[in-house]
């Protein structure tokens, strides 16, 4: 079960940043002026001290000044948000049960939850998660008018609801019932009010719908483009495939300076598009004002495969290469990059394919699909998937279908993701076009498949569709 809990760390950056830093008129029911401003302050991405203001306010604001720091910085020790965490939660405690301080509470023990999840302390994570459900639970009992209760609650239903049906009993042991539908509810209720956090609900509903529901969303291209909407929007361009997208939004920001993430998103784009000179500029800019690790061996496999394919093999990919079997593998995009630098038969003619697929570049992939080298089986095999993959994102559903059923049938070389992730395609397909027992099965048939990278990720979306029309069953 922890596998689909650890979703929200994916969620957790763009849950702490979604705030737009937009007034409302119920603003200082939440919030003192002096302290809605540097809230504003906090979440269009400056994350220096919080200056004096009332008690509970300022160590909400702190608190949710070092969970920030722990996801885009990635500079402190859990110790160290411990201690702050620790401190925020005895001042609400002193705080005469105020609705206000319910709710910081409930909200500071999420934003706990998924730094324990982060840093790999599952226990401590449930139980956060749990006390947050709780407090947001029990204060719209007694407050159902109190709006941004609903925004916390609303986002842990949809946490807790996207687990899988067959682990449901033991969130039902520890008092946990998530629910999809009432947590896109609650927060379409907030986003649509005057309450202080209603944009943060409105921007949590899109991003829940990519990273939890895995529906496809879009930002309005007005969104006002400070440094981490900038962040956001760009995240949610690439879970979209739209690389050209994500450049232009970068290049419409309002400010100069950015997270180091997006750099990354950005190369990532050019890399798609074979712009390998900006991509290798900006992979480098990551690499330099990233502290953490995620997503640092992604980035330097890909400049090694520019050095090593585009440039021809120039002194620099050996130094590379060095470099890169001495890093770890965090993220999905790190392990995918270690699996493929282990392939002695990689073939850079599919790899620029598959980057152009996946930056929604399709002509360029049209065109990269018809100079396509193959050497052996696995090629061949691939080169199947790889069309499906084209075929779909170009609208041929027909073709698509049997392509990716030619891709199951094949034999399974290396624990390739190929099979897997063709029965997830086939299950959404069909799911779209209501045919829910065909769809059924391809989930279940995803499910089944072992040892693959994307394991998890393709696990989570099949166990989400199977949710999701086990939704629709029981209504």
């Amino acid at each position: 079960m922890n596998k689909y809990l650890k979703k929200a760390t994916v969620l957790v950056c763009l849950f702490f940043i979604a705030i737009s830093g937009y007034t409302s008129n119920n603003s200082k029911q939440l919030f003192s002026e002096k302290a809605l401003s540097q809230y504003q302050r906090l979440l269009s991405g400056d994350l220096s001290p919080i200056s004096s203001i009332a008690s509970q306010e300022q160590h909400y604001l702190n608190l949710y000044r070092y969970t920030l720091s722990v996801f885009l910085i990635d500079t402190l020790e859990l110790d160290q948000f411990e201690e702050v965490f620790d401190q925020s939660i005895a001042s609400f405690k002193s705080g005469a049960g105020s609705f206000n301080n319910q709710y910081f509470e409930a909200d500071a023990r999420l934003q706990a939850s998924l730094v324990y999840f982060k840093f790999g302390n599952q226990l401590d994570a449930a139980w956060q998660l749990r006390q947050s459900y709780r407090i947001s639970s029990s204060l719209l009992k007694v407050s159902p008018d109190f709006l941004p209760a609903y925004k916390t609650y609303g986002l842990l239903n949809l946490l807790l609801g996207s687990v899988p049906e067959k682990y449901q009993w033991l969130l039902s042991l520890a008092g946990l019932n998530g629910n999809i539908n009432e947590g896109k509810e609650f927060l379409t209720k907030v986003s649509l009010s005057e309450a202080a956090v209603a944009k943060e609900a409105f921007l949590l509903s899109l991003i829940s719908q990519a990273y939890i529901l895995g529906e496809t969303t879009k930002i309005n291209n007005t969104f006002q483009r400070d440094k981490l909407n900038t962040l956001i929007t760009m995240a949610l361009a690439s879970k979209n495939k739209e690389g050209n997208e994500i450049i232009d939004i970068y290049n419409s920001s309002s400010n100069n300076a950015h997270f180091p993430q997006s750099y990354y998103l950005l190369a990532e784009a050019y890399f798609q598009k074979a712009e390998y000179a900006e991509a290798e500029k900006n992979y480098e800019i990551f690499i330099a004002n990233f502290f953490g690790d995620a997503n640092k061996k992604d980035a330097l496999f890909k400049l090694y495969l520019i050095s090593k394919f585009h440039k021809g093999n120039t002194p620099k990919a050996n130094e590379l290469l060095n470099e890169l079997n001495k890093m770890n593998a965090i993220t999905t995009a790190d392990k995918n990059a270690e699996t493929l630098l282990e392939n002695e038969n990689f073939n850079f003619s599919m790899f620029k394919l598959r980057m152009a697929i996946d930056g929604g570049y399709n002509k360029l992939a049209i065109k990269l699909f018809g100079e396509l080298k193959l050497y052996n089986k696995s090629d061949s095999i691939e080169a199947i998937y790889r069309n499906a993959r084209l075929q779909h994102q170009l609208g041929n559903i027909t073709g698509a279908k049997k392509l990716y059923s030619k891709t199951i049938i094949q034999p399974r070389i290396n624990n390739s993701y190929f099979a897997p992730n063709s029965a997830l395609q086939l299950g959404l397909i069909f799911e779209e076009n209501n045919q829910l027992d065909s769809a059924t099965y391809f989930y279940e048939t995803a499910l089944e498949y072992k040892h693959h990278v994307y394991k998890n990720s393709i696990d989570a979306k099949a166990e989400a569709g199977l949710n999701r029309i086990n939704t629709i069953l029981s209504d």
